[in-house]
């Protein structure tokens, strides 16, 4: 998994890189929200690690811009927030924040974080594929792996709209194949 680490603190930002890399995560370290935009311009990330004070007011931004990015799953976002922030966590949670860790955490409430990330991601990539393969199931034939009637209309709307944008001539040819034949002629020999 992807993980992004914005926190100006050495310390706590080396106990996450520890953890994430002894994890198996690949990790990518911002200093500043600047920076943590630029990154999430660029790439997705699976599990999100901002510094609160980093994600006051304007930089609840970065919060709603990883939301309203419209990506097949959720990235699990944790605000890192000292005692004396604790009464601003709900601002951060409403922004789009999933969880929040107070500093100084222990290893043990840092464990749990990221595997209750871990086991969101995994279950959101996995409802995902689930999603891809039913349409699959639902738009393609599953003996021939040609598209069935629904998504021939489906794909023919979008190529009727295409041409009609451009002004290009379209040409349309449907075949129907009708197995029927084949299989009453070779049902003994091909079973």
């Amino acid at each position: 998994m992807q993980v992004l680490i914005v926190d100006d603190d050495d310390g706590i930002r080396n106990r996450l890189i520890d953890i994430s890399t002894a994890r198996g995560h690949e990790v990518v370290v911002a200093a500043t929200p600047q920076q943590a935009l630029s990154f999430l311009q660029r790439e997705r990330f699976d599990l999100i690690f901002m510094r609160w004070h980093l994600a006051e007011e304007s930089h609840l931004t970065h919060l709603r811009h990883v939301r309203s990015d419209r990506v097949p799953y959720h990235s699990y976002i944790v605000l890192l927030a000292a005692q004396e922030e604790a009464d601003k966590i709900n601002a951060g949670l409403s922004a789009g924040a999933d969880n929040f860790l107070l500093t100084p955490f222990d290893p043990a409430s840092l464990r749990v974080c990221f595997t209750l990330g871990e086991r969101l991601v995994e279950l959101e990539r996995n409802l995902w594929e689930m999603h891809c393969e039913v349409e699959r199931l639902a738009l393609y034939d599953t003996t021939t792996g040609l598209p069935n009637h629904p998504a021939i209309e489906e794909r023919a709307r979008a190529e009727l709209s295409r041409a009609q944008r451009s002004h290009h001539p379209l040409a349309l040819i449907l075949l129907d194949l009708s197995f029927q034949l084949l299989s009453d002629e070779n049902i003994h020999t091909t079973g």
